[in-house]
């Protein structure tokens, strides 16, 4: 049933509608008929109405200004326009300001049915996406937050959950996540519409599939995502459906995810692997391999290379083997040697840190864990040896932070503080422990990942305001130095918002 008003100054017009209706049409209710055109409001404003016809020429308000009024306040109200042929250019500003279509006078019957069963169906379409968006939010606020899983899904005992972690091959395109999640809903059927959280992809289903079937359908699954150059990882959980599960759910299977991705196990790990493989993990200590107190030593002789030396050769140790390794735990016992650096460079300027501890950032795999943790380091290092660095240094720092976003080289930097371009070369490396150029795109990448933070910012665009001419070229170095690719450390951080 629609809820209809009908708008016209003509009397007998409205007479003939709502005749129309009562013959013809009697499932639907007429509201009201109206003479004039601003008493709708206050209906519009004490009842839901689903459909107003309305003349285009009246005395006080026209049928263009109803309609942007109507439109503007009550978007849900569908509006049609009533016009003679000549009033056409009428009707085409009141299809500007949202009408749904119109009908010229003398109107038919049929012409009033047709388009009526039209508006009946689109909002009945509306009405049905809404209940499905409504109860796509509910499950999502259960997957994040400790809510209950709405009806009809709170009704069922046992539950099982199916999460993807999609990750792109170096061809592989990270950026289209509505095609990973359509991939992911195909290959499961019978599921919950997935949803991206943290990077992973996370579907319930009421159907208990036996572990041989579920197992089969996540290989197939990998097998898909092979298909368009991504690796993807995958674990299921069968878990009963009572208070909190579902949380408890989902950090299982991120866990066990996390650790396959981690130690390259394999692409598809069940709950009883995970906790096989973990069962008796050596205790491993980090500060053994990489002490924030033999850092801080280090630092203070003021030579960065052993600082990267020291790293370099901890992390081997720690690192090399067969050895597994649980991630969340390493994350932690890296972040508590952190700690201990920071507390004794507190005085310096130094928001590194709050970036570095961030779960989402945390690297996948073991061979990029160095990186990330020598980020913060190396930061520091470079602070606190830059009290000493000698003035065109400096002044070669000051530059690069200045211009990053120009086409500038050795040659334009050595040539803006009056030096040999060489020798700034060789002597920037002695004391920065790093090349120019290697310098100059860790400082562009600084920039380029705050500026990733904000929406709206294509990636193209990222690269152009931070003096990249190449996007690919962008991609590049900016992989090289975080690991991962400028897209999927947006991804990482939308969907780490979102969770």
């Amino acid at each position: 049933m629609l809820r209809i008003i009908i708008v016209d100054d003509e009397h007998n017009v409205l007479d003939g509608m709502k005749y129309l209706f009562n013959k013809y049409m009697p499932q639907h209710r007429i509201v009201a008929t109206l003479q004039n055109p601003g008493d709708i409001f206050p209906i519009l404003e004490q009842e839901q109405i689903d459909l107003v016809f309305t003349d285009v020429k009246m005395p006080e308000i026209t049928g263009i200004e109803l309609t942007a009024r109507i439109i503007d306040k009550y978007p849900a109200t569908v509006v049609v326009v009533l016009s003679a042929y000549q009033d056409f250019d009428y009707v085409r500003q009141c299809l500007k300001n949202g009408a749904y279509d119109y009908l010229l006078k003398p109107t038919s019957c049929e012409s009033i049915e047709d388009v009526t069963k039209k508006i009946e169906l689109m909002i009945s379409t509306r009405k049905e996406a809404e209940g499905h968006i409504l109860e796509s939010s509910n499950i999502q606020s259960a997957l994040t937050k400790k809510r209950e899983l709405p009806e009809p899904w709170n009704q069922h005992g046992t539950l099982q959950m199916y999460v993807c972690l999609p990750c792109p091959d170096e061809n592989g395109d990270s950026g289209n996540s509505a095609m990973l999640i359509n991939l992911y809903e195909n290959c499961l059927y019978e599921v919950s519409h997935p949803f991206f959280i943290d990077g992973y992809m996370i579907a319930l289903s009421q159907l208990i599939r036996p572990h041989s079937e579920a197992k089969e359908l996540l290989d197939k699954c990998v097998a898909h995502f092979r298909n368009i150059e991504y690796q993807a990882y995958c674990t299921y959980i069968t878990f009963p459906n009572n208070s909190g599960a579902v949380l408890k759910a989902v950090e299982r299977c991120r866990k066990a995810i996390d650790f396959t991705v981690f130690n390259n196990i394999s692409s598809v790990i069940t709950e009883d692997e995970y906790k096989k493989y973990t069962l008796n993990l050596p205790n491993v200590l980090v500060s053994d391999y990489i002490s924030g107190k033999k850092i801080v030593n280090l630092i203070s002789t003021r030579e960065a290379q052993a600082v990267d030396s020291y790293m370099n050769e901890g992390f081997n140790k720690m690192l090399s083997g067969s050895r597994f390794i649980k991630p969340e735990k390493l994350r932690l016992d890296l972040i508590k040697e952190l700690f201990i650096l920071a507390n004794e460079y507190k005085n310096l300027d130094i928001t590194v840190l709050e970036d570095i501890i961030m779960p989402a950032l945390f690297p996948r795999s073991r061979e990029l864990v160095p990186k990330w943790f020598c980020e913060y380091i190396l930061k520091i290092a470079e602070l606190t040896i830059a009290i000493n660095l000698p003035d065109y240094v400096h002044q070669a720092i000051e530059y690069i932070n200045s211009n990053y976003m120009r086409n500038i080289t050795l040659k334009k930097t050595a040539e803006s503080i009056h030096i040999n371009q060489w020798y700034l070369s060789t002597q920037f490396k002695k004391t920065m422990a790093v090349g120019f150029t290697e310098y100059l795109n860790k400082v562009r990448v600084g920039y380029a990942k705050k500026l990733l933070e904000e929406k709206g910012l294509k990636i193209y665009q990222v690269a152009e305001l931070v003096g990249f001419n190449e996007p690919t070229y962008f991609n590049t170095v900016f992989k090289k130095i975080e690991g991962i690719s400028p897209k999927e450390y947006q991804l990482r951080l939308q969907f780490g918002d979102q969770g």
